[in-house]
């Protein structure tokens, strides 16, 4: 007990005659908050103590010519979420400033995105397969004319009735359509009308001019009959359109969401650059301070531990601004604007609203819009669509083929090469002409047809467990997503309360820190407790950022879960047959407002 009162005298006694050497403003300034003062620089007949590097003099920088860099806000402060205040000026040195808006990122991404541009080209091509097969129905005009000369010998005198040789000359020609019915059916009617002369004593009249209209019709009975049948090609074109369709919906709100996501990522980079700006700061005046007590209660432990922790920081710092520049690449990549090509010497600055509104979102509602909505439900459909289309084709092969024809014609006839005569008369002379009958053909066995049909019922049973499980990974990423905005919801609440205690903690022991003197002794102790929670603070406010992004990332990929994101930002893509690609429209905000102006920060 004696020992440590004559301990307690002699650090009494220490204290004493460091206080009385500190200035009468310094003494002052000890009567309130009891704050130590940051130091002069140090005089030239102080020495550092041995083993550490005197800190690098402050100077005050020149001026340059750019943006004016965002500083860290002082100590003093009450604001937990200082850097809402910042993050909207420039932080980066040596780069152009490019204030930006999600409405006008999300217009150049649906202009200028190769993956929107191709996506829309492949539906393009979708469509017009559907065209193409419509197309089959078309009527077709049909065009002859052929001119020839024979000369054959002949070896029966009744053929020409005395000359060695037969010699005719025609010249035919024939015009008319055919059509396609979709039942199924063909039917055609041509005109013909021709000369033709011959060499034979039998030939009358002489130097003919003939014409004959005719009508001819082919129609399935069984097999190969009725509209869904004969439209299978149409319909299976549409439903690949309208799959096509809602595929690029689904790679175009991706693309979208990528964009989005990418956008809060910048600011939350950005976020993280002030904090960690200010953490090297918070640590460069601990450094200082450290260094102007070293003539009196400090000691080279400390010098070098405040040391390490800045040159931790500044290696901190250094990332911080590479992954903020990285994550500005990567949005201009996701763009794909020729504006923002050159991003290596730009600065991309998000306009984000200072205040953020946090709202649940009802799972029942959320699940049954996703269920109505969602392009990967639509797309498994469409292929289910298709598959039962070809069990209704092949159902139709099992059939026999049985066909009803039907034929008949109108003829003239005219000498003199009165091909136009002989027109006329087909409707005037004589009548017409007729054949009808029926055509029938079935495989034995007709295992080819069975086989297929079989297939097509296999292949309609998976389809149908394709959808059932698309249905169920919606409903589960729904479910998911749905959780993690509550979650965020729950995580910013909860790290705004961590990021407050942090800083509390950290100016209790920054005042405790500077009351207490001491080489190696508690002082030392509490410098380190003070730099360990100085970096807590930082991470705490981060986490407190990445909490507030989080929240609208996970409501952008709540959306993209329900397949709603596109509507949700008013955006509506338009497909045309005449035009070339998807074009879009994005509509006036409503009353009910899209994920980037609802979620606004708390």
């Amino acid at each position: 007990m004696p020992g440590r009162r004559k301990a307690s005298r002699r650090v009494a006694l220490c204290v004493g005659v460091a206080m009385s050497c500190i200035s009468p403003a310094v003494a002052a300034a000890q009567e309130a908050p009891r704050r130590l003062p940051l130091p002069d620089p140090q005089p030239a007949d102080v020495q550092e103590p041995a083993g550490v590097q005197e800190p690098a003099e402050v100077q005050e920088p020149a001026e340059v010519q750019g943006p004016v860099l965002a500083v860290p806000p002082a100590m003093g402060t009450n604001e937990v979420e200082w850097w809402k205040e910042q993050v909207g000026a420039a932080v980066l040195e040596q780069a152009a400033p490019i204030p930006l808006d999600l409405d006008t990122l999300l217009v150049d991404t649906l202009l200028h995105s190769p993956r929107v541009l191709a996506v829309g080209m492949d539906a393009q091509v979708a469509l017009a397969e559907v065209v193409v097969a419509d197309a089959a129905f078309d009527p077709l005009a049909l065009v002859e004319s052929r001119a020839g000369r024979t000369s054959d010998p002949v070896g029966n005198t009744l053929i020409t009735g005395g000359p060695p040789r037969s010699r005719e000359a025609s010249w035919n020609n024939q015009f008319g359509v055919r059509k396609l019915t979709r039942s199924g059916g063909q039917w055609s009617a041509s005109q013909q009308l021709g000369l033709l002369d011959s060499n034979s004593v039998f030939f009358t009249p002489e130097n003919q001019g003939n014409a004959r209209l005719s009508l001819s019709l082919s129609q399935p009975l069984l097999a190969g009959a009725g509209r869904l049948y004969n439209e299978r090609l149409l319909l299976q074109a549409r439903i690949e359109s309208d799959a096509a369709w809602h595929q690029m919906q689904s790679q175009v709100q991706e693309q979208i969401a990528n964009v989005m996501i990418s956008y809060w990522k910048v600011y939350e980079l950005r976020c993280r650059l002030l904090q960690q700006r200010d953490l090297l700061e918070r640590g460069l005046r601990i450094e200082r301070i450290v260094a102007g007590r070293g003539n009196f209660d400090t000691g080279p432990v400390e010098m070098l531990r405040a040391r390490e922790h800045v040159a931790r920081r500044r290696d901190r710092l250094i990332r911080a601004e590479a992954d903020l520049r990285n994550e500005q690449t990567l949005l201009a990549r996701w763009v794909g604007s020729p504006a923002l090509s050159a991003v290596a010497s730009q600065e991309l600055i998000p306009q984000v609203a200072r205040e953020w509104i946090q709202e649940p979102i009802d799972l029942r509602a959320a699940l049954a819009t996703g269920l109505e909505h969602r392009p990967e439900i639509h797309l498994a459909a469409a292929q289910l669509e298709e598959a039962r289309l070809q069990v209704a084709v092949t159902r139709n092969q099992l059939k026999p083929q049985l066909d009803a024809l039907l034929e008949t014609y109108l003829a003239g006839l005219n000498g003199n090469r009165d091909a136009f005569g002989s027109m006329i008369d087909q409707f005037t002379e004589g009548e017409p002409g007729f054949a009808a009958g029926v055509q029938m053909e079935l495989p034995v066995g007709r295992r080819a047809a069975q086989a297929k049909h079989r297939a097509a019922r296999s292949q309609m049973f998976r389809e149908t467990e394709a959808l059932r499980e698309a249905i169920l990974d919606s409903r589960a990423e729904i479910e998911t997503a749905v959780r993690e905005v509550s979650v965020s919801i729950a995580e910013s609440a909860a790290r705004y309360r961590t990021a407050e205690a942090a800083r509390a903690e950290e100016e209790y022991l920054q005042r405790r820190w500077e009351l207490i003197a001491g080489d190696g002794g508690p002082a030392g102790l509490v410098l380190q407790d003070l730099l360990d929670s100085q970096s807590r603070r930082t991470d705490a406010e981060e986490m407190l950022v990445a909490a507030r992004v989080g929240y609208r990332v996970a409501l952008v990929r709540l959306q993209t879960a329900m397949g709603t994101l596109l509507t949700s930002e008013r955006i509506e893509p338009v497909q045309d047959a005449a035009a070339l690609g998807v074009r879009y429209h994005r509509h006036d905000p409503p009353a009910e407002r899209s994920i980037s102006e609802k979620t606004i920060l708390e």
